[in-house]
């Protein structure tokens, strides 16, 4: 109940122009991943989660909301992918700034793609009982705008589905956040 209250408050924040709020520190988005991928793997083990690092992937960031975001899109990538297939998580140091892709076997449906980052709306006619209540992407969205990144979404049904949150290594002054449209965009 606490995690749910939690989502809302940052969905109203992020609708009502406050952006989510975050404390920028040293962070290793290495260790965040393969923490992430860890504790995913202990409740889905019919699933290989895999980490590949490539470079330096330090830089000042709200470890704990950037963990949340990435939680997010893994957890995400094992709910919507064909059952036993892998899950990729890709982290990329590329000219001052840090990637990290998220990748499965699994298709969006191209009539969802632009209302993915919406709250309640993407998923809103594929979910099932148990899933959540439709905010993940909404709340990952915010919170890497609020650290002046960007996140996409590329998905076919050849070449599965992958997420992008690209970070530039550092933020605006501690205690700002920045805050984006009710739609996402």
């Amino acid at each position: 109940i606490a995690r749910i209250v939690a989502d809302l408050l940052d969905v109203s924040r992020e609708r009502n122009g406050g952006g989510i709020p975050i404390v920028p520190l040293a962070t290793d988005l290495h260790d965040i991943c393969r923490d992430i991928a860890d504790e995913i793997a202990m409740t889905a083990t019919e699933r290989k989660i895999s980490v590949r690092c490539d470079g330096d992937a330090r830089g000042n960031w709200d470890s704990q909301r950037i963990a949340q975001a990435i939680s997010n899109l893994v957890g995400n990538a094992v709910q919507h992918s064909p059952g036993g297939s892998p899950v990729t998580i890709d982290v990329l140091a590329e000219n001052g700034r840090v990637a990290v892709d998220v990748h499965n076997q699994g298709a969006i449906p191209r009539e969802l793609l632009p209302t993915m980052f919406e709250p309640f709306g993407a998923g809103a006619t594929v979910r099932r009982r148990g899933q959540g209540l439709g905010l993940g992407l909404f709340i990952a969205q915010a919170i890497v705008r609020a650290h002046n990144g960007n996140i996409e979404v590329r998905s076919d049904p050849a070449g599965g589905t992958t997420f992008r949150v690209s970070l530039p290594r550092t933020l605006p002054p501690a205690g700002a956040s920045v805050s984006g449209t009710s739609n996402g965009r």
